[in-house]
């Protein structure tokens, strides 16, 4: 009985073999061909390249990168690698500050962002970020050409109410008259070679403070600005005050480039008296402009911010203000 049995089985099994070739030589059955696989029999094999973290980093189990930073401004390109500390962020974890020129040690493949602020107590350059990726290498050297020295400025101010200039100072003050308007031309000037008044990080852009005093004028308004643009916000930075003698503040940001390498702007503002018989004077017209300039910073729950003072702090930022006065009698 047994043998009958396995009689039939290989009857059976050369049926089918023969059913399956018939069928593949018609085109019917699909066989794959022995020649053909590939892997350990268990699992698809894995064609796609590895990323980078993964492949054979045989030349370095670290990676020792000196940092050097030249200036964005100019042709000279300028050194100031001195002039910056660092502090880097690696793979998301911050790092003590550190001299920008003293080498950092990473494991290749590391992903830094570093922040570079100004490295002594005087205000001399701007603050800047930058991204870096550690290679599969002993050693490497990083320029990064963003750096920013600073500029002092000079401002000249007139009173343009008669339709010509006029210097506009204390000894030769602006009469507005009762119910008239004060009308001034401020000239604003960088007067440091390759030097910037405010960083460019995010946008490069100055800030004007108009105090003035509210019983006497209406809010006082920028109507031009011969190189940028400019608007009104609706507050003012934490920590401004209005100067003695003013009690209110008109806040404006004017987006510029000009304010680099000896470059200027002429902006233009006026106030109209608060009513047609208010008459502005020297006791109460005079007007207090101050220009401001960005820096970025840290605050106080580790993120990086940019602005005129400190959010936090309401400590000044980047260099001293410039102020200037528009005087009336």
């Amino acid at each position: 009985m047994v043998k009958q049995k396995d009689n039939k089985l290989l009857m059976y099994g050369g049926l089918i073999a023969i059913v399956l070739l018939v069928g593949t030589i018609l085109g019917f059955v699909n066989i794959p061909i022995l020649g053909d696989i590939t892997g350990d029999g268990t699992s698809p094999v894995d064609t796609t390249v590895p990323p980078a973290a993964y492949d054979n980093c045989n030349t370095a189990t670290s990676t020792t990168v000196t940092l050097a930073v030249k200036d964005l401004i100019g042709t000279s390109n300028t050194t100031l690698t001195d002039d910056y500390n660092v502090i880097p962020v690696v793979n998301g974890a911050e790092k003590p500050e550190q001299a920008a020129g003293t080498s950092l040690v990473l494991a290749p493949y590391d992903v830094v962002e570093l922040y570079f602020v100004n490295g002594n107590a005087t205000q001399d350059v701007y603050a800047f970020r930058a991204t870096y990726t550690a290679p599969c290498k002993t050693s490497d050297t990083v320029v990064f050409k963003d750096g920013m020295q600073d500029t002092a400025l000079s401002t000249t101010m007139y009173d343009v109410s008669a339709g010509s200039d006029t210097a506009n100072v204390s000894g030769t003050a602006a009469t507005v008259g009762a119910g008239g308007t004060a009308k001034a031309k401020m000239y604003i000037a960088a007067t440091t070679n390759d030097g910037i008044w405010g960083s460019t990080q995010d946008g490069a852009e100055i800030a004007i403070a108009i105090d003035y005093n509210s019983l006497v004028y209406k809010q006082p308004a920028i109507t031009s600005v011969s190189d940028g643009t400019f608007e009104l916000q609706t507050g003012v930075p934490n920590g401004h005050t209005a100067v003695s003698g003013t009690n209110a503040t008109a806040f404006y940001i004017i987006e510029t480039e000009a304010l680099r390498d000896l470059g200027d702007i002429t902006m233009k503002f006026q106030a109209e008296s608060l009513t047609g018989t208010t008459n502005p004077s020297t006791s109460d017209g005079n007007m207090s402009v101050t220009i401001y300039d960005k820096d970025m910073y840290q605050r106080v729950d580790g993120s990086w911010d940019n602005g005129y003072r400190n959010a936090d702090t309401a400590a000044d930022l980047g260099e001293t203000n410039v102020a200037d006065i528009f005087y009336v009698e």
